[in-house]
């Protein structure tokens, strides 16, 4: 006998039920299902990063281009269940009352679909999970909370997340990889050596020497108005035409 769901079945195989999402494993007995059997509502809750006014602030302005940096997790028979890098545990995942995730500040809440698992079938699929989302594994771009939201979405067998929860780390995460938004100490050192080198390159320059041996312009302290002391000038037309600089920068600037 099959057991309907939203999108699939969980078909009875023996003594066990077998969940299609899971590539046929056997998740729990043919006894738990006929004792406990029911249809459970699975939401997806989405946070905006942090607690502060910026997440929501940020958030309100990339959500229009289908962007954000959020926070997400699953939730399922009155719990909820993300992935964090954790430090003082080697598992990923963890829970929460839902929508009251510490640290982030709630947005809003998506139905994903119903799952007609009972609850030890759906613990053991989360269980498994742990063994897959490591704390160690976690990246801040490439394997977050919202990439473990999709797998478990996917072992529960309900909709997909929506692509705009992912958007902005896998747009973050293309830039960093190909090291245009970040300045790596390779980076910073190879720019300060072309400075310095053009510097040295100027300095040694005849027209450089030249300048240097040019007498300064003192503005005469009968000024009518008084002027700036600059003597640089950005125009060709601001120089007089018999200004001892006239040959100078016409002669650095064409």
């Amino acid at each position: 006998k099959a057991v309907a769901g939203q999108h699939r079945e969980s078909v009875l195989m023996g003594n066990y039920a077998v969940c299609p999402a899971m590539a046929g494993t056997p998740v729990c007995s043919a006894q738990d299902l006929d004792v406990e059997l029911h249809q459970e509502k699975v939401m997806l809750n989405i946070y905006d990063i942090g607690t502060s006014c910026t997440g929501p602030l940020v958030n309100s302005v990339l959500r229009p281009l289908g962007a954000g940096a959020f926070h997400c997790g699953v939730e399922i028979f009155d719990r909820e269940w993300s992935y964090a890098d954790s430090k003082h545990s080697k598992d990923g995942v963890f829970t929460c009352a839902p929508r009251m995730c510490e640290g982030h500040t709630f947005y809003q809440s998506v139905f994903m679909g119903n799952v007609s698992l009972p609850r030890r079938c759906i613990m053991e699929i989360i269980e498994r999970s742990k063994k897959d989302w490591l704390s160690v594994n976690y990246h801040v771009f490439y394997r977050n909370c919202c990439h473990y939201s999709i797998d478990l979405c996917k072992r529960l067998d309900v909709a997909p997340v929506p692509r705009w929860i992912t958007s902005l780390p896998h747009l973050v995460g293309t830039c960093v990889e190909q090291d245009c938004c970040v300045s790596s100490p390779a980076k910073r050192r190879r720019a300060k050596s072309d400075v310095d080198n053009v510097t040295a390159q100027l300095n040694a320059s005849p027209r450089r020497s030249a300048r240097a041996s040019l007498p300064q312009q003192v503005p005469s302290a009968t000024s009518e108005s008084p002027r700036s002391t600059c003597t640089r000038y950005s125009v060709v037309g601001q120089l007089p035409v018999h200004s001892d600089y006239y040959d100078l920068w016409k002669t650095e600037f064409g």
